[in-house]
């Protein structure tokens, strides 16, 4: 098969797997906003990532990342919430092997839905736990690869790119703990993938973030 011809399909595919991501996100949004729609409350977050591959029980090099997004708090009781969320997040890893070095630094769209136990020390003042799986769909990020006397060489691609093998959808657990102050919110938590997300050998992803935020 011609390289342009196998370029098409994989792109024809990835946007098929795009456009059902997109459409589960809609869904799960307008579910919560008619179904609390008086007691929702919105929260705007940003931070930094340490993230790394986890390749067969072997943790690469952490890189530094960035995420961006919002989340929704729907109310069930007064200790318990319903927390999902939509962000733009910035995974990868460094990797050294033999006499080569990789940096990957691929770009997700995640949907995190998790439960959130709330405790109010004061008015102004809670504390919660957060716990719940995410999904999330690869957008693009790069892979730069690195080899020769004192990696002289470079070579750079797209992370999602067809010859690569690697999976564009990613899903697994989340868990973390923050505290909202008047209406400041600062938080950290861990995911880690459950997915494989190269078919070539298991990687999963794993990663530390944490969040500043704003809860209108």
């Amino acid at each position: 098969m011609a390289n342009g011809e196998s370029n098409r399909i994989f792109c024809s595919w990835r946007s098929k797997r795009m456009k059902k991501f997109l459409v589960l996100v809609v869904f799960l949004l307008t579910m919560v906003g008619s179904s609390a729609q008086e007691k929702v409350s919105l929260g705007l977050r940003a931070g930094g990532n340490l993230s790394c591959f986890v390749i067969d029980n072997y943790y690469t090099t952490n890189r530094v990342g960035f995420h961006i997004g919002t989340v929704v708090d729907v109310p069930l009781t007064s200790w318990l919430y319903l927390q999902p969320g939509l962000y733009l997040t910035q995974k990868g890893a460094k990797v050294k092997w033999q006499d080569s070095r990789h940096v990957y630094s691929p770009i997700y769209l995640e949907l995190p839905v998790l439960a959130s136990f709330r405790y109010n020390f004061t008015r102004n003042l809670q504390v919660q736990l957060n716990v719940g799986p995410y999904a999330a769909y690869g957008m693009g990020g790069k892979a730069d690869i690195e080899w020769g006397m004192g990696y002289s060489n470079n070579d750079a691609g797209d992370f999602f790119d067809t010859g690569a093998n690697r999976n564009s959808f990613d899903a697994g657990v989340v868990a973390g703990a923050g505290v909202t102050f008047y209406h400041i919110y600062i938080g950290v938590q861990y995911e880690r993938g459950l997915v494989n997300i190269t078919k070539e050998y298991n990687a999963y992803n794993s990663n530390f973030s944490m969040s500043v935020g704003y809860n209108f």
